[in-house]
């Protein structure tokens, strides 16, 4: 299944963002899907940059040969749109006029919320159906609504799993951690360890998606 996500990374310039967006989504998230544990098994950038499962790169050049799209456009630009390959998101140390950057930042924090409200809408349903006995020694099924499905549920809504907003990797889960991002506010436990904070303080944000498959 195909997803639109984004990384958030700090950066001095749009060329450093696009290559430290690259090297976090191939470290952190792409890998031989599923023995690595990986959330996705290649990922495709906005200037069609591939970068994960070989397989995966031969279907999508198959696809760009047989819809006529020009390989330079890329398979990502062909299925979701126009979007920039890198924008920069205004920061409190680091505002820019252009708000192309923040649009996108809102755009896929909408999604993370609407997922998260169908995470809780089905936790809801399923306190609300069984007793915690039922929820506790429940065996595996491949319903939707059983009661084993509350502990995947509870890890997917913390962001253990696939996510659509991400920074050092981890997915953004809430409004509060990415208002420290943008803020600077508490850094040291909201986005990073305390060396890189220093750091981070000079340089620019920057908002970098990619079409994931997994």
């Amino acid at each position: 299944m195909h997803r639109l996500i984004r990384i958030l990374v700090f950066a001095k310039t749009a060329d450093e963002a696009l290559g430290e967006a690259r090297r976090i989504v191939r470290d952190e998230l792409v890998g031989p899907f599923p023995e690595s544990g990986a959330s996705f098994d290649y990922a495709v950038d906005f200037t069609g940059h591939r970068i994960g499962d070989a397989q995966g790169e031969l279907m999508i050049a198959a696809a760009l040969e047989s819809s006529g799209v020009p390989v330079e456009v890329g398979f990502a630009a062909e299925r979701c749109g126009y979007i920039p390959a890198v924008a920069q998101v205004s920061t409190t140390r680091q505002p820019c006029e252009d708000s192309t950057g923040m649009e996108q930042t809102k755009y896929a924090m909408e999604f993370v919320l609407q997922s998260f409200k169908r995470q809780t809408q089905r936790i809801r349903y399923l306190t609300a159906t069984f007793t915690d006995e039922e929820l506790f020694l429940a065996p595996k099924t491949a319903e939707e609504t059983s009661p084993s499905d509350l502990e995947m549920i509870c890890q997917d809504l913390a962001g253990y799993e696939d996510g659509y907003l991400y920074f050092q990797g981890r997915p953004i889960t809430s409004i509060r951690r990415l208002q420290a991002i943008l803020d600077y506010s508490n850094p040291s436990s909201e986005i990073m360890d305390p060396p890189e904070v220093e750091n981070m303080m000079s340089q620019k944000l920057w908002i970098v998606p990619f079409d994931v498959h997994g």
